[in-house]
């Protein structure tokens, strides 16, 4: 679904709940706001349905993060990350390109100071 002309947000699930995929965002807060709505909403649906790690519900963690990474809420960006790394790690292990391309995603989070925002730091202040 698309929430309006310029905001190309799409959501969709696979098998139930499945994959959050945040394809595409040039929206505004509120849009992220209800994209963050959707992708928490179908966390909870995953948790209800099964917790065995795999894929799918790594993915919904992926989404997430990537939809606070949009908002600028890094350290809750490269939290969902790490916790859909550490389940690619289990399902993969160390040397997949699933585990690979979060942990690079987290690196990316860590960079100081972003193009997009270079009035303050996006280190964590955990850093």
């Amino acid at each position: 679904f698309f929430f309006n002309d310029t905001a190309t947000t799409e959501i969709y699930t696979e098998q139930i709940v499945g994959s959050v995929r945040c394809v595409q965002e040039t929206g505004t807060w509120g849009e992220l706001e209800k994209s963050l709505d959707y992708g928490l909403k179908a966390l909870e649906l995953r948790k209800k349905i099964s917790d065995k790690v795999d894929e799918d519900y790594a993915n919904i963690y992926a989404g997430i993060a990537y939809v606070y990474g949009e908002m600028k809420d890094d350290q809750k960006a490269i939290e969902y990350y790490q916790l859909s790394a550490d389940m690619k790690l289990e399902c993969y292990g160390e040397f997949s390109l699933e585990y690979a391309q979060d942990v690079s995603y987290i690196c990316l989070l860590y960079t100081s100071p972003s193009p997009r925002d270079r009035q303050k730091s996006r280190m964590p202040s955990s850093a």
